[in-house]
């Protein structure tokens, strides 16, 4: 979920707004992201594999946390 809001007065958006940890930035950073849109996907590409079992293990870990093993 997203949320449009402002800080000091300048327009910000927030990307997983309902997240422990929201991703919040202005116009400026905005429009560097979208500048640099396919270089971000190639990183997400080249490095996504090793995230995505590193949060799969964070998930286990607080799974096993959960019913105490």
């Amino acid at each position: 979920m997203t949320k449009i809001g402002s800080y000091k007065g300048c327009a910000t958006i927030s990307l997983a707004a309902e997240s422990k940890w929201p991703f919040t930035f202005g116009v400026a950073k905005a429009k560097l992201i979208l500048q640099e849109l396919e270089a971000i996907r190639a990183f997400v590409a080249a490095n996504e594999a090793r995230v995505e079992s590193r949060f799969d293990r964070d998930n286990e870990d607080r799974a096993a946390e959960r019913i105490g093993v």
